[in-house]
């Protein structure tokens, strides 16, 4: 009876140390990248937002580096001679709104005209009477150009 018990004891403790390793691969979270991964090594995420790792210094020397708060990184994660560093900040602000219109004589027959972060003009464009169309046209096609003009609804660069 007593060797069934220990048998049953260490069996429960096998099943309660297994348990207790897939415990702790399920919140394993995974490292940031960056630079310091090349100088780094022991990498861990502590309480979702402090990195740890053991860093290289200059001389070869591995001392225990820390980085609290690496969500709020912008840009590379380094080792800096045994040091974790980011640059912190605000996010980059979105890119700017439509750029205004070039010059031409299509401002004559279009309207809504402007110029979007892909460098095409788009504008509304006039077709016989009161009918207006949309247009564009790739401003890059247009350097050395006299004049943007609308011929018929479609925007044309003129040279």
């Amino acid at each position: 009876m007593k060797r069934n018990v220990v048998v049953a004891g260490l069996f429960g403790l096998l099943l309660a140390l297994g348990w207790l390793v897939s415990a702790g691969e399920a919140v394993a979270q995974p490292v940031p990248g960056g630079s310091y991964l090349n100088s780094c090594n022991n990498v861990q995420v502590r309480r979702g937002r402090d990195l740890t790792a053991l860093c290289a210094t200059r001389r070869g020397n591995w001392v225990q580096a820390r980085l609290n708060d690496f969500p709020s990184c912008r840009g590379d994660i380094s080792n800096q001679d045994g040091q974790l560093w980011c640059v912190r900040g605000r996010p980059m602000p979105p890119p700017p709104g439509p750029m205004p219109a070039p010059p031409g004589s299509y401002q004559r027959t279009c309207r809504n005209a402007f110029v979007g972060p892909d460098n095409v003009l788009r504008a509304q464009c006039r077709v016989g009477g009161n009918l207006f169309v949309n247009s564009s046209v790739n401003l890059r096609n247009c350097w050395g150009a006299r004049d943007i003009a609308n011929f018929n609804g479609q925007l044309t660069c003129t040279r």
